[in-house]
């Protein structure tokens, strides 16, 4: 499944629906800010490989690679 992404702008005003959305659909969301992924929501019984992308994806927009 396609990762969604959401600024955290309409992460602030739609916080809980959000979280349920991934709750209910096991998609995960790539918070946004001025168009890089700062940060990542993964439901918590998604497959590590899942959750894994999320966070890399997330992480390869703020730090650098080891």
């Amino acid at each position: 499944m396609r990762d969604i992404d959401v600024s955290v702008t309409e992460l602030e005003r739609r916080c809980l629906e959000i979280i349920r959305r991934v709750g209910k659909t096991g998609r995960a969301v790539a918070i946004t800010r001025r168009g890089e992924v700062v940060a990542g929501v993964a439901h918590s019984s998604a497959p590590s490989a899942t959750r894994d992308a999320a966070i890399r994806r997330s992480r390869s927009a703020t730090l650098p690679a080891p």
